[in-house]
């Protein structure tokens, strides 16, 4: 089933976890959020020096752990003596495998083309393909597709420049994913109306997430779980989006598809 739904609700998506009460991208973080109410959780992932993924977002431990070295300089024993108990950097199976057991997906924040193209081989690997998507550098969700073709990918921007055309149709995304202050509703139509939904990073405040919903997102990605699950189950946002913009306006599933069609065989 498609993430892009819009006959479903938005979907909640958790970023980096919860990192309120946890440090971010680590297995408690991932695990309290999957339990808090999110529909997907996003981490990100870095390549260790002996190649393994490794569940951690800047270049290097300086941070959050106080060590400079850079990820790629540290082989995983050394990434597991950082930190203690459930204070330390997981490895991206042992997130994957909280993902199976839970039934929450991943959203997997790649950096490189290296790191995606050995995130993915991992994913597919343990059959978790359906159950994962990725977003990231477009370098790196070129990578994903190329290694994956049936990935599930969230194509993230950066900029007010529209999407182009082209990449949408050879990268296939299932959700356009660029930061929330370059939204506008004539390009959430636009995606619609190619039936590629919109999701957004990362708005916090609940002025902003009623903004973005009014708009017909499709998902968010925030740093504010129980806010952006209240403000999402507070309103029945597509039943509200249609009574505004009238019953000729409406879009649905159907109604896109050939339009996606067209746009891949392109």
């Amino acid at each position: 089933m498609s993430w892009y739904d819009p006959s479903a609700p938005p979907l909640a998506i958790s970023h980096r976890g919860d990192h309120r009460h946890h440090v971010e991208n680590t297995l408690p973080a991932i695990e309290a959020a999957m339990l808090g109410g999110a529909d997907m959780v996003e981490i990100d992932v870095q390549l260790a020096a002996d190649g393994a993924v490794v569940v951690h977002h800047d270049a290097t431990f300086s941070r959050l752990w106080d060590d400079p070295r850079p990820v790629a300089a540290v082989d995983t024993a050394a990434v597991r003596s950082l930190g203690a108990d459930d204070r330390r950097v997981p490895l991206l199976v042992e997130a994957l495998e909280l993902s199976r057991s839970t039934g929450v997906p991943l959203v997997i924040d790649q950096k490189t083309p290296e790191v995606a193209a050995a995130a993915a081989l991992l994913v597919q690997g343990i059959g978790m393909s359906e159950q994962t998507g990725f977003c990231g550098e477009l370098g790196g969700l070129w990578q994903v597709r190329h290694t994956t073709p049936g990935a599930r990918i969230f194509y993230n921007a950066l900029g007010l420049a529209p999407p182009d055309v082209r990449v949408l149709g050879l990268l296939r995304p299932e959700l356009y994913n660029p930061e929330h202050s370059t939204l506008a509703p004539i390009l959430v139509d636009a995606l619609h109306g190619l039936g590629i939904g919109v999701s957004c990073w990362t708005p916090n405040a609940r002025h902003d997430i009623e903004r973005l919903l009014g708009m017909g997102l499709d998902a968010i990605m925030s740093d504010d779980l129980p806010l952006l699950r209240s403000v999402v189950d507070g309103t029945d946002w597509r039943a509200a989006r249609d009574t505004a913009r009238g019953p000729a306006q409406t879009r649905t599933a159907d109604d896109a598809a050939p339009a996606t069609g067209s746009l891949v065989e392109a």
